[in-house]
């Protein structure tokens, strides 16, 4: 079984609620971008999406061997740590808000699971391309169609983050404006 077909297929089955996660409730709903309390929180979400992204981009680009297989280990450890950012921050983000729903409390839970599913499958299957010569070897694996699914996906994320960015860094430049005028 190839490591970049199994986490691709999680990562594909996560990213629907994720995106549903993002649009919907931190863009729509509480408008996380604009809330200043929800600065950090707000920064996880966009990291994650940066790191997804290019795991998925590179994944998508043949089996990632020596030096790739670590940095795609590396991409995957930082969101873990970035998870736990995240789930620290929501508390002291979401208070005025009454906290997380019980719909996107029941999101974040089954997305970290199938992105450390995934995580953990491509570390324990992709071991074997862990010591070979530094490559993205054409995978012999991959299902027709899923590399070009799995790309688009990991650039739509990249794109929609930036997007999502973008309203950010607005949203603060005006309240700085505005703290500065305030004084």
């Amino acid at each position: 079984m190839n490591a970049n077909v199994v986490a691709l297929s999680m990562l594909l089955v996560a990213s629907p609620l994720g995106a549903f996660d993002s649009f919907y409730f931190h863009t729509l709903k509480f408008r996380l971008f604009e809330r200043p309390e929800s600065r950090i929180e707000e920064m996880t979400h966009l990291l994650r999406s940066a790191l997804i992204g290019s795991v998925a981009i590179i994944l998508s680009r043949g089996d990632p061997h020596g030096g790739w297989y670590w940095l795609v280990c590396a991409l995957l450890v930082l969101d873990f740590l970035n998870n736990i950012g995240d789930a620290i921050s929501e508390p002291s983000s979401r208070k005025e808000l009454g906290g997380l729903p019980p719909l996107e409390y029941v999101i974040h839970i089954t997305g970290a699971a199938m992105t450390g599913g995934a995580a953990a499958a491509f570390v324990v299957l992709g071991w074997p391309m862990a010591h070979l010569p530094t490559s993205l070897a054409p995978s012999t694996q991959m299902p027709s169609g899923l590399a070009s699914v799995a790309l688009a996906l990991g650039v739509s994320v990249i794109v929609v983050a930036g997007v999502e960015a973008g309203l950010f860094v607005r949203s603060w430049r005006r309240s700085t404006v505005i703290e500065r005028q305030a004084s």
